[in-house]
């Protein structure tokens, strides 16, 4: 997972300790349905204290598999779909007091082929009891609330509220993949994640 300072847009305080939570729905296939979730969550909310961009997706190999906006699968609902998640409520992050990003990511990362836009997304090495696990036919090493565990401590670390660009695997932090510290390939893949999600058209 790395924190990045700022938030977006959904909450989910446990209805156990006295919070609430609401849904909303978005298929990460398609940056129209992402578009939509993020306006409806702005239209309700003046401030968003926390993000935490779960949704993944790993498909065994096989046929190319596309998008509705026409972009490899695994590239689509793994980066460009959480991108612009993130960016649509940079206006009311930070606005009443500090927001978080957690960005929930795996642990087999490689390096980004500009050439080439796939993503070869693979699930953490924990393999935690997740329909996607499970589907997939590996038995789980782990349990989704230790996932869960591993995202609250992030979220609620008061050391970790003002920390952006840190990348931790379960509560251990670590190193990223070599080119995640690459600034002029972060600086492309920006570019290139603006291109994708309209970003660069003004909006």
């Amino acid at each position: 997972m790395a924190v990045t300072r700022s938030a977006g847009p959904r909450r989910l305080p446990a209805s156990s300790a006295g919070g609430s939570a609401s849904f909303v729905r978005a298929d990460f296939a398609s940056l129209a349905e992402v578009r939509a979730s993020a306006e409806g969550v702005l239209r309700e909310h003046d401030h968003i204290d926390a993000l935490v961009n779960n949704a993944g997706v790993s498909i065994p190999s096989g046929p190319r598999r596309e998008s509705l906006d026409g972009f490899e699968l695994h590239l689509a609902v793994n980066h460009p779909a959480p991108f612009l998640l993130t960016h649509l409520p940079l206006p009311v992050l930070g606005t009443a007091r500090p927001s978080l990003v957690v960005n929930v990511a795996s642990a087999g990362q490689s390096s980004v082929d500009f050439e080439d836009l796939t993503a070869n997304c693979l699930h953490p090495g924990t393999h935690l009891d997740t329909t996607m696990v499970r589907a997939a036919g590996i038995a789980p090493a782990g349990t989704a609330e230790e996932g869960a565990n591993a995202v609250h401590r992030l979220l609620s670390a008061e050391r970790l509220a003002h920390s952006t660009g840190r990348y931790f695997d379960g509560v251990r932090e670590t190193r990223m993949h070599p080119q995640a510290y690459d600034f002029d390939d972060r600086a492309r893949l920006r570019g290139i994640s603006e291109q994708l999600t309209a970003l660069d058209q003004g909006d």
